[in-house]
């Protein structure tokens, strides 16, 4: 532990920060942070590039989906959300249709069959679910 010597008035105690990427464990090594607007994205499937961080419990993934894309329905033994941030997506989950745009999000419970659709022009989703196992 180390002094925080900016606040002398509180002089509170922070942990050191381990930079030393040689010496952390694999839990370390995820990326804490993330800049959604410089984030590299690699082809996931044709269509749709992808960054996806996986811990022990979630998987939180940013997609970048090109028009005209369609995953026509699925489900899944868990919980998944997602916020749209760029586009427009047309989503269904169990009996429920709609097009979602920037700022809207979406909620599947566990074992609810849906799947989406792009329009005509790509769209950009963060996408979080429970880690498959």
């Amino acid at each position: 532990m180390i002094e925080h010597e900016h606040c002398p008035v509180v002089r509170s105690v922070v942990p050191e920060i381990n930079l030393n990427w040689a010496n952390t464990t694999d839990k370390e090594k995820k990326m804490p942070f993330w800049n959604l607007s410089t984030l590299e994205l690699a082809e996931f499937r044709p269509g749709i590039m992808s960054k996806a961080e996986i811990g022990e419990n979630l998987v939180m993934a940013l997609m970048q989906i090109g028009p005209g894309k369609e995953d026509t329905g699925h489900q899944h033994p868990f919980d998944q959300c997602g916020v749209v941030l760029e586009g427009h997506i047309e989503m269904f989950v169990g009996q429920e249709r709609r097009t979602l745009g920037a700022n809207q999000g979406y909620f599947i419970p566990s074992g609810v069959r849906h799947g989406w659709k792009t329009l005509d022009i790509p769209a950009k989703i963060l996408d979080v679910s429970v880690k498959q196992s």
